[in-house]
């Protein structure tokens, strides 16, 4: 089973919101304009009703701005994404060596990534993809709901779940249908750290 789900798409567009907030888009905006770099540990669980126990994959990414991003997967199977003003790259480890993925998928990614300037400057209301509510908490939650009728057919919903501590996302929920679900759980964040330009590099 791939890698590359609604789920990392989503965890990777909006875990960089960080930052002093409230539930107010301003403070949002406010909170995304601090981030310069962001690393961070994930663990992600995928349920679906054909399972009989949940899908555990875990991981960990760094984003640097304006654009730089690394998304891989350690465990169980290993892949990596980087993402650079020059184009998007994902390979995967197949007999001890990373190999280059060119398939459809890769593109798909690099269309969603298209919104990440209006994400991490947290100017939802500008997205052509997404509808951006508030709910008051605790948690605070931002839910998040395609406007194309297409992408409904593959996630109804994406929830935000913010931390209690200002500046911290507790986790992603991605919302695939009535029986299938993803949940991103984020730890260890390093904000604002330098992050070396071969992090950003292509593997060999």
């Amino acid at each position: 089973m791939s890698h590359l789900s609604p789920a990392f798409v989503f965890g990777l567009l909006v875990f960089p919101l960080l930052g002093a907030w409230s539930d107010d888009w301003g403070s949002i905006k406010r909170a995304a304009a601090e981030v310069r770099t962001l690393e961070a540990d994930f663990v992600q669980t995928k349920n679906l009703e054909i399972l009989t126990k949940p899908l555990v994959s875990k991981g960990s990414f760094a984003f640097r701005r304006p654009g730089d991003l690394r998304w891989e997967y350690q465990s169980p199977l290993r892949s990596v994404l980087v993402s650079t003003s020059a184009g998007v790259k994902r390979y995967v480890m197949k007999d001890g060596k990373w190999v280059p993925d060119a398939s459809a998928k890769v593109e798909a990614v690099g269309a969603v990534l298209a919104e990440m300037n209006l994400w991490l400057r947290g100017e939802f209301e500008q997205s052509k993809a997404f509808s951006a509510t508030l709910e008051p908490g605790p948690p605070v939650r931002v839910k998040l709901t395609p406007k194309d009728a297409a992408m409904k057919k593959y996630i109804a919903r994406v929830v935000l779940e913010l931390g209690a501590a200002p500046g911290v996302i507790d986790a992603v929920v991605i919302e695939e249908g009535p029986k299938a679900s993803t949940r991103i759980e984020f730890a260890n964040a390093k904000r604002n750290q330098s992050i070396p330009d071969d992090r950003f590099n292509p593997v060999k």
